[in-house]
């Protein structure tokens, strides 16, 4: 099972490096998402851990981490950009890449459809409806490892001096204290808010603080207790009534779920 996925990860870093050039900040931003691929696939074996899957289970489980995000790398190159709205998905572009590389040629069938299921639905807004409790295993698993290492990167580029890097990360919206009504809806009814309704880097914050709403293990929960990342958002966020409400209203979600 190592075999395999030091085969794959081999192949995988072989791919990233044809993206770096010479120009540096390109290649900072290629390292950035390199790095975050390296913590998802950590994440996504203290969860496997955590859930006691079998040995075939855990292996697919850190493929699909390792490999969730390789459609970023094409993405930015042609686009300069990690909006998926106004470029393409990278989900999909991932999936086209594995394909076209044969990456999981090694693994059968179902295993295959698996891990590319998992990593096609990583982004969605929401969940497909999926009768196969295996299935949905996968798609929870790398969201959730996906989303924890989503919040030390937002929180890490929040506080970058580095523009470049920091524009990217945050999509160059505005920091300004405005926080949009129908982001604070969305939180303050605890539900996961819509992209396209953020307006400034405060929505921004507040859509990453929804999203303990769509976390899916109790694994999940701690590591995110863990590291305060809930905490360190309410401290760079405005201090308002709505938003104080929103954000303690996450954080007694947070601690009823431990």
């Amino acid at each position: 099972m190592q075999e395999t996925f030091e085969k794959t990860k081999n192949w995988f870093e072989t791919y990233v490096e044809g993206f770096f050039t010479n120009d540096s900040i390109n290649n900072s931003i290629i390292r950035l998402k390199l790095d975050h691929t390296h913590r998802v696939c950590h994440n996504a074996a203290i969860l496997a851990d955590a859930l006691k899957l079998n040995s075939q289970d855990h292996l697919n489980a850190r493929l699909t981490a390792l490999l969730h995000d390789v459609g970023r790398f094409r993405q930015f190159s042609l686009y300069q950009t990690f909006n998926d709205a106004v470029s393409d998905n990278h989900a999909l572009m991932g999936i086209r890449e594995i394909e076209c590389h044969g990456v999981l040629d090694g693994l059968d069938a179902e295993d295959r459809r698996l891990i590319c299921r998992a990593i096609a639905c990583h982004n969605v807004p929401a969940l497909p409806e999926e009768k196969d409790e295996r299935s949905l295993l996968f798609m929870r698993l790398i969201r959730d490892a996906d989303k924890l290492d989503v919040y030390k990167v937002l929180l890490q580029n929040y506080r970058d001096q580095d523009r470049d890097s920091r524009n990217t990360v945050l999509h160059k919206l505005p920091d300004t204290p405005h926080c949009s009504p129908k982001i604070l809806d969305a939180l303050l009814g605890r539900k996961v808010a819509k992209f396209e309704d953020m307006k400034t880097l405060n929505d921004f914050k507040l859509l990453k603080v929804g999203w303990v709403y769509d976390l899916n293990f109790s694994a999940s929960f701690k590591i995110l207790q863990h590291h305060r990342y809930i905490e360190q958002l309410k401290e760079i966020l405005p201090t308002t009534e709505p938003v104080t409400t929103a954000v303690d209203q996450a954080l007694a979600y947070v601690a009823s779920r431990l």
